[in-house]
């Protein structure tokens, strides 16, 4: 297990009830084109047994890899309380902005607010919410919640750069024709040149394989560079020796740097 390991708490929709992963059986084919049959089955699982146990709820593709920390940073700033639903925002048909929903490969994160009230109130009411299974996540949900007046934002950081990357990295490095046209015609955010196209701080890739998903859970939580320091704790005093204060001082220090690093739009 790489990244989930850091949630506090999983579980996988799949066509199979296994408890030993654990998984639920969230819909009788395991096919893309029934994605939101899974995901709808899925959202009420997790509100009928852990609704209030948590306050921000995350749905990502299993080819999906997120650095836990840095979500967790960007959302000390957030109230659960308040409607949010964050990620990459696309619109479908292209430019049409009351269509935008966030793309569901890299995920989505929603405040506990906003995800009872589409468990509550939306899914179970056609008007908001389609009946039907064989639709799209993420453009169901996003649909669904804009009818609800609950709007996507589109999270980047200070510099218009991508914390939730829905395409490979190494497209968007290499500019590929195909990768390019995916946000020329469905984004309002296009990637910068090379390195600069990618936060400091990312949150979320996609298209991530098995090799890849080790590969970076080894760069970002084994390897190291000699004589490297995040210049987030270039700006801490670490003069202070009482570890209570030490610990309150770096938290505060990282509200404050994630509060103005991310960038909602």
């Amino acid at each position: 297990m790489t990244w989930l390991k850091r949630c506090n708490g999983y579980v996988f929709a799949s066509s199979e009830n296994d408890p030993t992963l654990p998984s639920i059986k969230a819909f009788r084919k395991d096919n893309y084109k029934y994605s939101f049959g899974k995901v709808k089955k899925a959202l009420r699982w997790v509100w009928k047994n852990h609704r209030n146990e948590y306050d921000y709820v995350l749905k990502a593709d299993d080819d999906a890899y997120l650095v836990m920390e840095n979500l967790r940073a960007f959302l000390l700033n957030e109230n659960p309380n308040d409607h949010s639903y964050f990620g990459f925002t696309v619109y479908n048909p292209p430019g049409d902005k009351a269509n935008g929903y966030i793309q569901g490969g890299s995920g989505y994160v929603f405040s506990r607010k906003t995800f009872n009230t589409l468990v509550e109130k939306g899914l179970n009411n056609k008007k908001y919410c389609t009946p039907r299974n064989k639709v799209l996540d993420d453009m169901e949900v996003g649909r669904c919640l804009m009818k609800m007046g609950i709007k996507p934002t589109f999270l980047g950081d200070d510099r218009n750069r991508f914390v939730f990357n829905p395409e490979q990295v190494s497209s968007v490095l290499a500019k590929e024709k195909k990768t390019m046209d995916f946000y020329t015609a469905y984004s309002l955010f296009q990637p910068m040149r090379g390195m600069d196209s990618f936060a400091d701080f990312p949150i979320a890739f996609h298209r991530i394989d098995l090799h890849l998903m080790y590969f970076l859970e080894y760069l970002f939580y084994n390897a190291e560079v000699i004589g490297k320091k995040s210049r987030l704790f270039r700006m801490e005093n670490t003069d202070e020796n009482d570890i209570n204060k030490k610990i309150e001082k770096r938290m505060n220090l990282i509200k404050v740097f994630a509060k103005y690093n991310y960038k909602k739009l």
